[in-house]
């Protein structure tokens, strides 16, 4: 059951963050620009890239909004995030206080409950919801 718990919160985390930061960065649901090297890539394209990587997925800061954002494959997985870039971007999105603090969350996050997937899940299913509508209006 924590399984699939995982799997779904894990699949909504992505589809959330993909509109969140094509919505952002270009204004369609349809495409993006990566956070760090600033190309727009199609939403399909895009993948999401976490700023501090933790060693478990099973921990709160894996799906944590302000620790992760788009990116598109190249800066992601053939570039290893682009770190020097993603730091740049996240200083200057944030600001050094949540910075700070998402690096020192990395080591005193404990593993995540049922009750808080379940919560993990509805939050990123309301927030879907919410940029779909905000984008029908917008059309």
């Amino acid at each position: 059951m924590q399984k699939e718990l995982r799997t779904k919160a894990k699949k909504l985390c992505r589809e959330y963050i993909k509109l969140r930061d094509c919505l952002t960065s270009t204004g369609t649901l349809g495409h993006g620009r990566c956070t760090t090297c600033s190309k727009i890539h199609p939403i399909n394209e895009l993948q999401q890239g976490h700023f501090v990587h933790t060693q478990s997925r099973y921990i709160k800061l894996t799906y944590d909004e302000r620790n992760i954002h788009i990116q598109c494959a190249e800066c992601n997985t053939f570039k290893g995030g682009n770190m020097a870039e993603y730091e740049k971007f996240m200083y200057n999105f944030y600001g050094e206080e949540v910075v700070n603090g998402l690096k020192l969350d990395r080591d005193r996050q404990k593993q995540l409950t049922f009750d808080e997937y379940e919560e993990i899940i509805e939050d990123f299913k309301k927030k879907i919801e919410t940029i779909k509508k905000a984008e029908r209006m917008l059309t």
